[in-house]
């Protein structure tokens, strides 16, 4: 009896300061809703930075941009788009979102981006081999939104390996190298 009172009691304290309730991210519990545009941009901005890497490096890129909404240190981008085209604290931040004018300004006119979303949208594929790559992207990008996580919550990535595992190592930032990309969870 004195057993059961007290496996009640810590229950009741593990609850009351919210042990038991702190939320715990499994695949079932990262999956939300999403719109069609959303996973149409998604999908581009994945075959931008990642249509000739594996299908793991798709998804991780993915899980990026779906990290950064989630993550307090982008408490500014709530959505997909505001990911992709964040320009407010630290710059350009997907590269091919963007083209620099002559006057030093940010466009999104003639940007890769603007490229693929064109191409998810009308499929005017030069190739086969084309079109299998934003079919997979279009994959990659439903898996992530759907909870697979294949970086847990990085929020970085790039191509510069060497150079950024060294400094990874140095300031003891765990990363992960998925191809020709390396993810990491904070700068060094």
């Amino acid at each position: 009896m004195k057993l059961k009172k007290l496996i009640t009691l810590l229950l009741i304290v593990c609850i009351l300061s919210g042990v038991a309730s702190t939320p715990i991210k499994t695949e079932a519990s990262t999956a939300k809703s999403y719109t069609s545009s959303e996973l149409r941009l998604l999908t581009a901005i994945i075959y931008c930075e990642a249509g000739w890497e594996s299908y793991k490096g798709k998804v991780a890129v993915g899980n990026v941009i779906l990290n950064r909404i989630d993550s307090n240190l982008f408490d500014h981008v709530t959505t997909i788009r505001e990911a992709v085209y964040d320009l407010k604290r630290w710059g350009r931040q997907f590269e091919p979102a963007y083209n620099l004018t002559k006057s030093g300004k940010y466009t999104t006119k003639g940007a890769p981006l603007e490229a693929a979303l064109k191409l998810y949208v009308y499929g005017n594929y030069k190739s086969e081999e084309q079109k299998n790559v934003m079919a997979e992207c279009k994959e990659a990008a439903k898996a992530a939104m759907n909870g697979t996580n294949i970086i847990g919550d990085y929020l970085y990535f790039n191509s510069y390996v060497t150079e950024t595992k060294a400094k990874c190592v140095k300031a003891k930032i765990p990363y992960k190298i998925i191809g020709k990309h390396i993810f990491f969870e904070k700068f060094y």
